[in-house]
């Protein structure tokens, strides 16, 4: 078990790589590996590729997205696992390096870089190259959500990383009431937040009813629940708050929660009328996507991205 724990170690678990003429890893699916061959094929054919063709192209990395609360839940079934692997023994800093080392060391990486975009002749992906050489050195290349850009995942990994670097890994935090009695923490620019939040608050009218600034502004505070109203949401629909939501974690205007506090939710959000919402908020969570439609989905990412 703990050979497998270090191999592991050896994996970027958010990131899968292909190195150019090298043998691919079957683990990363062939619909995958169908992309990467699409890619460095255009590259080949292509008349406006043909500096970047693949002989100068050393790898291919694939970004790829988890829930942080999923990833929460990841961490504690390594830890419980490496620590029994070791008979009790064992760090947390030998746990991060030996289990999670080449993902925190990349991602790092990753979110110091300066990219630049290739384009999107594929329709599920994005392409973006690093280059760090001179003439004719090699380039690297980066496959992203069709969705997504370059900077969300760079957000994303930071938030990676402080959720390795700040996991309790000698104990379970308790989940007590104590724990969901404060709103939402702004993570954008604090320095302007005010000017954020208020430009925020113009843009959500259209979303939200007999909710005013101070109310609005507070859930984004990380205040005690007692000290605001909550937010009402105009269209009563539980699934368009709770993305509401994950749009500003994914982008990096609210802090990620490591695990979905439903709980701090339910006090920031209601129904037009004042009233919790009734349905199971876990259960609209798995589907979000799939109940709300892309138009949709892209109407409320539009307003936090001119925020982000």
């Amino acid at each position: 078990m703990l050979i497998g724990l270090k191999k592991l170690g050896q994996r970027n678990l958010l990131v899968s790589h292909f190195v150019v003429g090298g043998l691919p890893k079957m683990v990363d699916g062939l619909d995958l590996l169908n992309q990467v061959h699409g890619w460095l094929h255009f590259k080949d054919v292509d008349y406006a590729m043909e500096k970047y063709n693949s002989t100068r192209t050393e790898s291919v990395y694939v970004f790829h997205h988890i829930e942080l609360d999923v990833l929460s839940d990841l961490l504690e079934d390594l830890k419980t696992i490496y620590i029994k692997s070791n008979e009790g023994y064992g760090s947390k800093e030998d746990f991060i390096e030996e289990v999670l080392g080449l993902t925190v060391r990349e991602l790092k990486e990753f979110t110091a870089r300066k990219y630049t975009w290739y384009g999107a002749p594929e329709e599920e992906y994005s392409f973006y190259y690093f280059f760090s050489g001179k003439g004719d050195a090699p380039f690297t290349d980066y496959l992203v959500d069709a969705n997504k850009d370059i900077e969300f995942y760079q957000k994303y990994f930071k938030q990676v990383i402080k959720l390795i670097e700040e996991f309790d890994y000698d104990k379970t935090p308790l989940r007590t009431s104590s724990n969901i009695q404060t709103s939402y923490e702004w993570f954008a620019s604090k320095d302007s937040k005010d000017e954020e939040l208020n430009e925020l608050y113009v843009k959500m009218k259209d979303l939200i009813v007999d909710t005013n600034f101070d109310d609005f502004s507070a859930v984004f505070s990380k205040v005690p629940s007692s000290e605001f109203k909550p937010i009402r949401w105009k269209s009563n629909s539980p699934s368009e708050a709770l993305y509401f939501v994950k749009s500003l974690m994914d982008q990096g205007v609210i802090v990620n929660e490591s695990r979905w506090n439903y709980k701090r939710f339910a006090k920031c959000f209601t129904r037009s009328d004042g009233t919790t919402f009734s349905e199971k908020l876990k259960v609209l969570k798995a589907r979000i996507e799939t109940d709300l439609s892309v138009t949709h989905r892209q109407t409320i990412d539009d307003i936090v991205a001119s925020i982000a």
